[in-house]
């Protein structure tokens, strides 16, 4: 990847008005930055600011151009999902309200088109992640119920539909995990510790579903064990 970074960034710097070549640098900046997610955080954000930075002048030049507007989008939403995990959460929501905002202009222009409604309901995710760091329970959940209702959507529409199911598990870990750090505040406790609880095994629930039929990915299990876990803690009563 360095040296393709390295070949088209030469390439580009000699014909720097050669939209198939800056295409291609984009590219490149963007899969860069997906071989250092979660094994590099800072090098791929760094990698995502040079993504940013030539996807707004691609779609500058081309505001018609829905794949420029996809890569912009797409780009925002990665500059926020890592945000989260850096901890820039200020960042991380600016770059994730754009990027919501950016697919859902795509998907006005193409309502038929699926991807967007997965993209936007990652994106909801990772706001909800970004308010739930911040402390901040009530948009947290705001959020994460906008993701629960895109993924709950698009797993009514295909019940062989495990990716939604998968994401739409995750989503419930989440609110789950926001009510029980809400119950520990001492403020509504019963009612957040029973809305955790609730959510906790809707989760659990759907990982089981998969896991019967083969379609739980080696990944996950750790996150079945950790649902379970967190199920079995409220039938005992433990807080």
């Amino acid at each position: 990847m360095a040296k393709a970074t390295a070949i088209n960034e030469s390439l580009v710097e000699k014909n720097p008005h050669d939209s198939v070549l800056r295409q291609g640098l984009l590219h490149t900046y963007l899969q860069s930055s997906q071989l250092y997610e979660e094994v590099n955080d800072p090098l791929s954000f760094e990698i995502l600011h040079k993504a940013l930075k030539l996807s707004e002048e691609l779609m500058a030049s081309d505001a018609a151009n829905t794949q420029a507007r996809q890569n912009l989008a797409k780009t925002y939403s990665k500059l926020g999902t890592i945000s989260v995990r850096l901890k820039k959460l200020g960042e991380a929501v600016y770059y994730l309200e754009r990027a919501a905002a950016t697919f859902a202009e795509l998907e006005g222009n193409d309502p038929r088109n699926g991807t967007y409604r997965h993209d936007i309901g990652r994106v909801f995710t990772y706001l909800g992640l970004a308010k739930y760091e911040q402390r901040d329970f009530t948009r947290a959940l705001a959020w994460y119920e906008k993701a629960a209702e895109v993924f709950e959507t698009a797993a009514r529409a295909d019940a062989k539909n495990t990716f939604s199911r998968r994401k739409l598990a995750g989503v419930y870990t989440y609110i789950g995990d926001a009510h029980r750090d809400w119950a520990r505040r001492g403020q509504n406790h019963h009612t957040h510790r029973q809305a955790a609880k609730e959510n906790y095994q809707r989760a659990l629930d759907i990982f089981l579903q998969l896991q019967a039929q083969n379609a739980l990915a080696e990944f996950d299990r750790k996150y079945l064990e950790e649902v379970q876990a967190a199920v079995r803690k409220y039938e005992q009563g433990q807080k």
